[in-house]
């Protein structure tokens, strides 16, 4: 099961660089009461797609997006910001990475920091998966655009960065073993947290890492056999659970809460097959609720979830496709939910990149 999520992670990426064109089982994607709106934000769609978003201190809005050539040997990283009020983007940084070698599949992505950047090059060798390689680099200051080499790219590998790094502390997922990592930038160093193996699922906050992973459990005889078979069914409630680390205190705990949320993500990820995979649904901490809450999205749309249970915040039939993917999900210091996604268009038979933004119920009624 770990090896199918990665090779469903790869392809996922894959999916982004070629860029052609770009909570529980219920609600099972016919429900239409829920409780938030959504509002579909414009961004310079020439500049690719979105890779990261951030919210700066007076409201304003950061988008990091990656776009490759076609032939697929350039990519271009840029940065743009929108202020509060505006509708009007401006770039403020720009980087284009090229490879010499036809084999080579070229990736340029930006992840933001607190007033800074981490600049990824990703180079695919289309031959031979072991001459794969990558670069780390840390831009101080978006207006002189020096990039400051890393030399630790060999030790952290293909990561997915969660939000709210900063230079001493990014935290990630590592795409190849599930494992969490902090990176630290600036004395170029990785800790991994290696209470947590088969982690799937992961959120940061800025301070407490949300873990959603596969607890060790044995298959019986029977399981076994309709595993080869390609016959197996899930019962998530037998290895799911979750974690949660401090980063602060280096203390874990663990919740009732967050192990049904972990039950929830994998049920909607696996559909009740351990053989078949659904779109891999995406989940985050609701860090404006006095009590533990957290947001999940996936083909059957966003779903809060809390010790009163489940709750659908927002649904659109449009959604409901294996071809979608669900790649980025935050929130806003205003209290909104901000989703990254690929969304396929039946009628235009092509997906369409889009960033959206989900307004809770609560937020609408305060």
């Amino acid at each position: 099961m770990k090896t199918s999520k990665y090779l469903i992670l790869i392809a996922a990426l894959t999916l982004l660089i070629l860029y052609t064109c770009s909570c529980s089982q219920s609600p099972q994607g016919t429900e239409k009461s829920f409780s938030g709106t959504m509002e579909e934000i414009a961004y310079p769609k020439d500049a690719g797609y979105v890779r990261d978003i951030k919210f700066g201190e007076k409201g304003e809005l950061y988008l990091s997006m990656a776009k490759p050539n076609d032939d697929m040997n350039k990519s271009t990283a840029t940065a743009w910001k929108r202020e509060k009020g505006s509708e009007s983007w401006i770039k403020i940084y720009e980087k284009e990475v090229r490879s010499s070698n036809p084999d080579e599949t070229v990736g340029a992505y930006l992840y933001f920091m607190e007033d800074d950047a981490l600049f990824e090059t990703v180079f695919f060798n289309n031959r031979d998966l072991q001459k794969n390689h990558l670069n780390l680099y840390y831009i101080s200051d978006f207006e002189t655009g020096v990039l400051e080499e890393k030399f630790i790219s060999q030790k952290v590998g293909l990561l997915g960065y969660l939000p709210f790094p900063v230079k001493t502390q990014m935290v990630a997922e590592d795409s190849a073993t599930g494992a969490i990592k902090i990176v630290n930038l600036e004395n170029e160093t990785v800790e991994e947290l290696d209470k947590v193996e088969n982690c799937f699922f992961s959120y940061f906050d800025g301070q407490k890492i949300y873990m959603a992973y596969m607890a060790p459990y044995e298959l019986t005889e029977e399981e076994k056999k309709a595993f080869e078979a390609g016959t197996a069914t899930d019962n998530p409630e037998r290895y799911a659970r979750g974690k949660i680390y401090d980063t602060e205190s280096k203390t874990w705990d663990e919740s009732d809460i967050l192990n049904e949320v972990s039950i929830m993500l994998f049920e909607k990820w696996t559909r009740g097959s351990l053989t078949s995979y659904d779109v891999t649904p995406i989940f985050c901490k609701d860090t404006f609720s006095e009590e533990e809450a957290y947001y999940i999205a996936n083909n059957d749309g966003v779903c809060r979830v809390s010790e009163a249970g489940e709750e659908l915040i927002y649904f659109n039939s449009d959604w409901n496709s294996k071809k979608n993917s669900f790649d980025k999900m935050i929130m806003s210091p205003d209290g909104d939910i901000y989703i990254c996604a690929n969304i396929f268009d039946d009628k235009a038979k092509k997906n369409s990149h889009k960033l959206i933004k989900i307004t809770p119920y609560a937020k609408k009624q305060s």
